[in-house]
């Protein structure tokens, strides 16, 4: 299980490149106006799309106190929960607003690449792999916001 722990740093290297491409990617419009925000979406749908990141805030929280208490098993609970709540947002809000690039899409592009790096890292129960690409995963969130206009609180390691 051991041999897994090499690869980490560069899994977690291809995840930032990913990162950056996604980025330049979304954030290319016709217009060069800022991604824009929830943007013609109802107030429910605006609510419900809130509510959904909010648990995913907690969740990620969650995560990371498991990581650092070495509760494998919690972390994984964790990781199926940011999973199904990425699942959430694809169902339930395939576009947000006016942009152009679906959420399918920018989900995949920014936390595919942190979210294998951080299995692989749980799988060989890699505390250092664990923390580095829990902060890919983080910077794959504030990214992916940052690119649909979202520039709130910022997703990390909690306090």
């Amino acid at each position: 299980m051991r041999a897994l722990t090499k690869p980490i740093p560069a899994l977690a290297l291809s995840a930032t490149a990913a990162l950056l491409a996604a980025t330049t990617a979304c954030r290319s419009n016709t217009s060069g106006a800022p991604a824009p925000d929830v943007v013609g979406a109802t107030d429910a749908a605006h609510e419900a799309l809130e509510r959904t990141m909010d648990e995913l805030a907690d969740d990620h929280a969650r995560l990371w106190r498991a990581g650092t208490a070495g509760d494998w098993k919690q972390v994984d609970t964790e990781i199926g929960r940011i999973e199904f709540g990425f699942d959430t947002v694809r169902r339930e809000h395939p576009r947000i607003g006016a942009h152009e690039l679906s959420t399918a899409k920018a989900l995949d592009s920014f936390t595919v690449a942190p979210r294998f790096a951080l299995r692989a890292a749980v799988a060989a129960h890699d505390d250092a792999g664990f923390r580095e690409s829990f902060d890919a995963l983080s910077a794959a969130c504030n990214t992916c916001h940052e690119a649909y206009g979202r520039r709130g609180d910022p997703i990390g390691r909690p306090r």
